[in-house]
């Protein structure tokens, strides 16, 4: 008679970076790469479902990282004002979205 197996339910697999690769699109012709992590992510689902549109920048610097979430800002800040304008923030996060979307990954 042999001994019962303990549970291995607690231990992750080691991911290769074949089985999760990073995503990597062109959006506004500059490269992102979204860490496949990031799709998997509650807390980013959390702030992206939030009705008052208050985490969207929680939710972009999750998504891109803070590097590349500045790389963004920088892309649609208006010259003039320095501003960032949140119409042309929402556009661009609307592109990556879809960027990401026809990429094949969910």
């Amino acid at each position: 008679m042999t001994a019962p197996k303990k549970p291995q339910d607690h231990k992750k697999p080691a991911k290769s970076l074949a089985e999760n690769p990073d995503i990597e699109v062109n959006v506004r012709d500059v490269d992102w790469t979204i860490e496949a992590d990031a799709l998997n992510d509650w807390e980013l689902l959390e702030d992206l479902n939030d009705p008052s549109g208050g985490s969207a920048p929680s939710a972009m610097r999750r998504f891109l990282g803070s590097e590349q979430y500045d790389k963004a800002k920088d892309l649609v800040r208006d010259p003039d004002s320095g501003r960032v304008p949140a119409d042309a923030m929402s556009e661009f996060i609307g592109e990556l979205f879809e960027a990401v979307g026809e990429s094949g990954n969910p």
